[in-house]
């Protein structure tokens, strides 16, 4: 199989900084295997881009670094890493205390795919331009109100994480090592500036069929168009014969 993808990061139309940090990276020892990342900081002044920054670059250092491991454990072991780098930089410096990030993480290795996943930023697998798989669980106060039978509509803790890289010395992030990968298959990672104003069934609909950069763009403006209230955050791969 050929992997491909495409990163688009957009400050959006509210916001006066860009705190989301994306990722992408195919292994030059193997090209069947591609490592997806997206990351959307919080934290006072600068803190939220260098949570989601320094998210990024340790779980693509620890991730290709431990080819011993399986690729999952080489993902938690990324996470985590992650987790204590951001923490103790925020017990170091004063501007940065507090600071955290969501993060959702992609490891393609031939048939099969691997997540890594924490707070509300969001994987799904697309299947064609109508079949679409959400593969991570948000961890954030609105869609516990919601899985409890709350309205989707409700603004009731929509911006209040239940978890975040950086904050808890005992993460336990979501794993997944089952997803089944197939030539067509696209995969999306976005931040919440995305999937919070544009429905799933849009999302499949724009990122399943166009060029990856076109699709990217598309996605960004359409959340744009329609507020833009966050930064807007999407990473895009497909998977060819």
């Amino acid at each position: 199989m050929r992997l491909a993808f495409a990163v688009l990061s957009d400050i959006g139309r509210k916001r006066s900084a860009n705190e989301d940090a994306v990722h992408g990276r195919l292994d030059p020892k193997d090209p069947q295997t591609l490592l997806l990342v997206v990351a959307d900081g919080m934290g006072g002044a600068a803190a939220g881009e260098v949570a989601s920054r320094t998210a990024v670059e340790t779980i693509d250092e620890v991730y290709f670094a431990a080819r011993e491991q399986s690729p999952e454990a080489r993902l938690r072991a990324a996470v985590l890493a992650a987790n204590e780098r951001i923490a103790r930089a925020g017990q170091e410096e004063k501007a940065l205390r507090g600071m955290g990030t969501t993060c959702t993480a992609l490891a393609i290795v031939g048939a099969t795919g691997y997540v890594a996943h924490v707070g509300d930023s969001r994987g799904y697998r697309l299947r064609g331009r109508t079949a679409i798989t959400r593969l991570t669980r948000d961890m954030s106060v609105w869609a516990e109100h919601v899985r409890a039978g709350g309205s989707p509509s409700s603004e009731f803790g929509r911006n209040q994480l239940l978890e975040a890289v950086g904050i808890n010395p005992d993460l336990a992030p979501d794993m997944r090592g089952d997803i089944d990968v197939m030539p067509g298959d696209r995969f999306l990672l976005c931040s919440d500036g995305l999937w919070g104003l544009v429905t799933d069934p849009e999302l499949s609909e724009i990122a399943g069929g166009a060029p990856l950069d076109d699709a990217c763009r598309s996605l960004v403006d359409l959340a744009n168009r329609r507020g833009g209230h966050d930064n807007v955050s999407v990473v895009l791969a497909a998977v060819a014969d």
